[in-house]
């Protein structure tokens, strides 16, 4: 990952941290790309690349920290599994 993933990653992060509520810590991808004025593309790059972003089904994303405080153990060991078998 280059300086400008890093810090694009960085300011995606901070993003969801401070765009979050309690029950909602997913976060758009197409609201992101407005955001940062970057290209759907380019986020998912750096999605790919990155060891604190993930990315759910419905193309939402959020940082690893807030997955694990927000969501359930079970709901996550569940999540876990199906990713395992598709």
């Amino acid at each position: 990952m280059n300086m400008t993933d890093n810090l694009t990653e960085k300011k995606i992060s901070q993003y969801i941290e401070t765009h979050t509520s309690e029950n909602k810590f997913w976060i758009d991808l197409k609201m992101l790309a407005k955001e940062y004025d970057l290209s759907e593309g380019t986020i998912e790059k750096i999605l790919s690349k990155s060891e604190n972003l993930i990315q759910n089904r419905n193309g939402q994303l959020t940082t690893r920290n807030l997955y694990r405080e927000k969501e359930s153990f079970l709901v996550r060991l569940i999540n876990t599994l199906k990713n395992k078998i598709d």
